[in-house]
């Protein structure tokens, strides 16, 4: 437990440093292989479940720090992975872990592991952004400017005009319900960043309808109305046979 290990780099002052893990993996402890067979043939059956219980408890989800220092104070940050026998997996193996901005250049990076076992990665970066064209990129942002938005209950609408092809990202979460009309014709609604909508548009000037209708209600509303029709239906039928006997 506690294991860690101190990666030697060259830095970059005035920057974000990020820590990536690609397809990271943990293989599971197993302490079966410590006993030789007459050993292990020797334990009792509890002596031998209490190791498998061990086994499994460090199993279940485990910490990596992420530490090092910059302009006199440490930085901090965790990473939380859990198995696929964790209530909570969720297939998750890619990681960033940020460490901030620093104006000093960080000379190394600390990795603290809370659980024993072996950790495997595809790919283990360590990514230094510079922070002084921000000002330039934000500049850049703000050549397409969004025109005459409103947002009503179920409904968006907004101009906008573009000098080049871009996808058009709304920060409202994606959803089948959603619905888009662009100049006149409707237009597939794209999702972005795993969650949000976007539209992909060519250069030009464009007014944009959004509407929103809950999932499946037409199909609801046709099921319903011919389940009244249909029990209408069969009232009516019992009656008449009623009438019929009477």
């Amino acid at each position: 437990d506690n294991a860690s290990c101190i990666l030697k780099i060259q830095g970059l002052p005035n920057c974000e440093t990020n820590v990536v893990f690609e397809n990271l993996q943990y293989l599971e402890v197993n302490r079966r292989h410590k006993y030789s067979d007459e050993e292990w043939d020797a334990l009792s059956l509890a002596e031998k479940y209490n190791i498998f219980v061990k086994d499994q408890s460090v199993q279940n989800e485990m910490t990596i720090t992420v530490s090092t220092e910059a302009d006199g104070y440490q930085i901090g940050k965790k990473i939380l992975f859990v198995t696929n026998k964790n209530n909570f997996y969720g297939g998750r193996h890619n990681f960033v872990s940020n460490l901030s901005y620093h104006e000093d250049a960080i000379t190394y990076i600390k990795l603290s592991f809370d659980k024993k076992g072996s950790y495997r990665y595809d790919d283990l970066k360590v990514i230094c952004q510079p922070t002084d064209r921000l000002d330039d990129y934000a500049s850049a942002l703000k050549t397409d400017n969004i025109e005459d938005l409103t947002i009503e209950d179920n409904d968006i609408s907004l101009s906008v005009s573009l000098d080049e092809r871009k996808a058009l990202v709304l920060s409202v979460p994606y959803s089948k319900g959603w619905s888009a009309v662009v100049n006149g014709e409707e237009m597939e609604i794209q999702k972005a960043n795993t969650m949000f909508m976007a539209l992909e548009l060519p250069p030009g000037d464009y007014d944009i309808e959004l509407h929103y209708t809950t999932p499946y209600i037409k199909a609801g509303l046709l099921l319903t109305v011919s389940g009244v029709v249909l029990f209408i239906g069969i009232v009516i039928v019992k009656e008449k046979r009623k009438r019929k006997t009477a």
